[in-house]
């Protein structure tokens, strides 16, 4: 029988999650197939154990249930092992390949400010590689980490917040690189729009996507 594996957020409708994933799998003859279920955050505890009896073998967790999953972790993959649910988190790995192949050059020795305090920024935040080979701070708002006019010492400005912000060159006056961790599937965001007409390199997270994907199917 074929192998299930589903995509649980709220909502998943924009995802292109199921497209990619069902590309590789046809590509590699795996003979699975891949589904986005919008599941609201009240039903959350009983499609885990509805996705368990129904046979899938793994799940891709995205906002808003990265946190609610397991205690004090952000996970983003869940695989059926033994036939408990194991979690795992492949969004730092897949931020890091993404913004390399997005820009060409290394994130190491890199500036990064993060806008936004979600799941995605978490891990981005304990991530070791990141801690050890850049400097990194995050936080909720603009406004508020920006106390000081500290932007100037920023050359990577990460949109977390899960909104379409509007990138401010004032605030970041030496930013070379502005990345969005979101995107739509058939237009290009604002964040990124406008980092462009300000001269900064940008790109949004279909490339982290792929990414992050590429390391859950492994």
């Amino acid at each position: 029988s074929m192998d299930k594996y589903a995509l649980i957020g709220h909502p998943v409708s924009h995802s292109l999650s199921p497209a990619m994933h069902n590309a590789n799998f046809a590509a590699n003859g795996d003979g699975a197939s891949y589904e986005a279920i919008d599941v609201s955050p009240e039903d959350l505890s009983d499609a885990i154990i509805g996705l368990k009896a129904l046979g899938f073998r793994g799940v891709s967790v995205t906002s808003p249930h990265k946190r609610e999953l397991f205690k004090g972790a952000s996970v983003n993959t869940l695989e059926l092992k033994d036939g408990s649910w194991v979690g795992y988190n492949t969004d730092a790995d897949g931020f890091i390949d993404g913004f390399e192949e997005s820009f060409g050059v290394s994130i190491s020795g890199k500036k990064i400010f993060c806008i936004g305090n979600g799941a995605v920024a978490q891990s981005l935040k304990d991530c070791p590689y990141l801690q050890e080979s850049c400097e990194f701070e995050a936080f909720s708002t603009r406004n508020k980490s920006l106390d000081g006019g500290r932007g100037h010492l920023f050359d990577v400005v990460i949109n977390a917040s899960g909104r379409d912000i509007i990138f401010s060159k004032n605030m970041f006056p030496n930013a070379k690189y502005a990345y969005n961790l979101s995107y739509h599937p058939d237009m290009e965001t604002i964040f990124t729009k406008v980092a462009k007409f300000c001269g900064v390199k940008a790109a949004d997270g279909r490339t982290m996507l792929l990414h992050q994907g590429a390391r859950q199917y492994e």
